[in-house]
């Protein structure tokens, strides 16, 4: 834990309670399309970010139920999806609330390690003339064969 930011709060907090100078929060993604069945996916779907102080810590990320369709910052630009969760949850008055964006387009996708990967899906069934792949690649990257 001492490689994480805030060694000093961290250890006062852990003082008090040791879970809350010892524990991460991260957001986890759980979605139903009927509001009885549930989906977790186990991976951090929001993770802290950068180390800065504040961050990394008890509580932060305990974002608010929902999703909201928002209108974009950029003048012309496509609605967004935000997700809202505090920062500096435990620092009295300092505490922010933090804004997370995501394109409408980009709720779910695939990604492979640097050796590469695939992805296999059940059959496309496609009936048009043009047919577009919204993906993006580290500078080395290709998709392709």
């Amino acid at each position: 834990m001492k490689a994480l930011p805030d060694p000093e709060d961290r250890a006062e907090r852990a003082a008090l309670s040791e879970r809350f100078g010892t524990a991460l929060t991260e957001t986890l993604l759980m979605a139903s399309r009927d509001g009885v069945h549930f989906k977790r996916w186990n991976e951090a779907f929001l993770r802290p970010g950068a180390q800065r102080p504040g961050t990394w810590q008890y509580g932060n990320q305990h974002v608010a139920w929902q999703i909201v369709e928002t209108r974009s910052a950029l003048p012309g630009a496509a609605p967004e999806l935000s997700i809202y969760g505090p920062e500096r949850y435990w620092k009295g008055k300092g505490g922010v609330l933090r804004r997370y964006t995501l394109r409408m387009d980009g709720f779910v996708s695939a990604s492979a390690g640097w050796k590469g990967g695939q992805l296999l899906t059940k059959p496309l069934v496609f009936d048009g003339t043009a047919l577009e792949i919204n993906f993006s690649t580290p500078a080395p990257g290709s998709l392709g064969n």
